[in-house]
């Protein structure tokens, strides 16, 4: 009886493991695939950053010490935003599979 229990405890084990590991929808792998990052170096690194108008983080979220923006292969624009200082825009085409660098000093207002 014990080891039914222990085939069985595993079967339940086995099932749960591979469900999470490689449960991924297919969509979700695509995206991934047509993904290019961009490493954000900014000066003040705690200015918001904006991609195509949506608050994403700050510039110290990504400036590759912890992580990197991930966005959809495509043409974005990305903002930085800082009280007390000009904002700053620039319109970047990412490539799939590309890492791009973003550099930036803001100005005081």
């Amino acid at each position: 009886m014990k080891r039914l229990y222990s085939i069985i405890l595993i079967i339940i084990l086995a099932a749960f493991v591979s469900g999470c590991c490689c449960g991924q929808p297919k969509e979700s792998l695509k995206t991934v695939q047509n993904a290019g990052f961009v490493k954000i170096v900014a000066d003040p690194d705690s200015a918001d950053v904006y991609v195509d108008g949506v608050l994403t983080g700050t510039a110290r979220e990504f400036d590759g010490r912890t992580q990197i923006l991930q966005l959809k292969a495509g043409r974005h624009k990305i903002e930085l935003k800082k009280e007390g200082y000009f904002p700053y825009s620039r319109e970047m085409m990412v490539g799939a599979g590309s890492q791009e660098e973003f550099k930036v000093k803001l100005s005081k207002e």
